[in-house]
């Protein structure tokens, strides 16, 4: 990969992996200028040497916790005149949908284990699986996306690996642009970043089948499924994938650094010790998915760990 190296601009932009051992990179950084971390992979996908523990000034990527942060998408609460006062979802659609949940897939084998957890689901709840890790097809477009609007209630939207921030694309696009549910692994990585109550967290449960027995109750109730839109009164959802605003989006992170360089005095930042920044921030290999399925032909007996969920069942 192309290697750029800047050095009178004050920023030093390279591409993943090469740089990091560039030892003209190492030598000729001066104390003012940033030196930035690119990726949007999660550490546990992203390997690479760094020439001393704080090379780093900041990360340019998902994590929030940085100053040229770049996440695939966020949202904004709505102030009271632009609040949505229409239907947020239309009852005949949510009427119309007979499918449990759907998941596209590419990557089978996975850090997270989410394809064990999936596996354990599909014992009590009806999971259909699209791409290279299931049976089902599905082309990539419009007729695919509106298949989730008619026909599913839910989107398994687990990330490959458990890490802090990592949110990707599958959540924002499949999750909140579709009319359908998502279903994420665990609640602490999500649920800063996107709108109460729009999402259903595996971890909130002691089990898949704890799971999968609420999934069976939204399903036979209507009212209590679309509860789950009524996000959408109060907050907008914006998926930064330069479909609408090109120019501003897709240089999201980008910008934020250009707009440091030039202020006056520049902002001085430090991540004293990347490797425990990034590498330490991830769960050991399917520790989650794990606990979630140890117990699998006893768990309907236990009681779900969030008793809001259990006075509807």
């Amino acid at each position: 990969m192309r290697v750029e190296h800047h050095v009178n601009t004050g920023a030093l932009p390279f591409q993943i992996l090469v740089a990091y051992e560039d030892p003209y990179v190492a030598e000729h950084r001066r104390p003012d200028q940033y030196v930035i971390h690119f990726s949007q992979e999660s550490p546990v996908n992203s390997h690479f040497k760094i020439p001393y523990v704080n090379f780093f000034n900041m990360s340019l990527g998902f994590r929030h916790d940085t100053p040229a942060a770049s996440p695939y998408g966020y949202f904004v609460k709505l102030a009271q005149e632009s609040r949505n006062k229409d239907k947020v979802i239309d009852m005949a659609v949510v009427e119309g949908k007979s499918k449990g949940a759907a998941w596209f897939v590419s990557h089978c084998g996975t850090n997270s284990r989410r394809e064990n957890f999936v596996k354990a689901l599909q014992q009590d709840f009806p999971v259909d699986i699209y791409g290279a890790c299931g049976t089902l097809k599905c082309p990539r477009g419009g007729a695919c996306e509106n298949m989730l609007d008619k026909e599913y209630h839910f989107y398994v939207a687990f990330e490959n690996s458990i890490c802090k921030d990592y949110i990707t694309e599958k959540l924002w696009n499949q999750g909140y642009l579709r009319d359908i549910v998502p279903l994420v692994l665990k609640r602490s990585v999500v649920e800063s970043f996107v709108p109460p109550k729009s999402f259903i967290a595996a971890d909130d449960f002691n089990s898949s089948k704890d799971l999968a027995a609420y999934l069976h109750y939204l399903m036979g109730n209507k009212t209590a499924y679309a509860e789950y839109f009524a996000w959408r009164r109060d907050y907008k959802v914006v998926f930064l994938n330069g479909k609408y605003h090109d120019s501003m989006e897709r240089p999201w992170g980008f910008c934020q650094v250009c707009r440091l360089l030039w202020e006056k005095p520049r902002p001085h930042f430090v991540i004293e010790d990347f490797r425990q920044w990034w590498v330490q921030s991830c769960e050991k290999d399917g520790s989650l998915v794990s606990r979630l399925t140890s117990s699998i032909d006893d768990s309907l007996n236990i009681p779900l760990r969030n008793a809001a969920v259990q006075k509807l069942l």
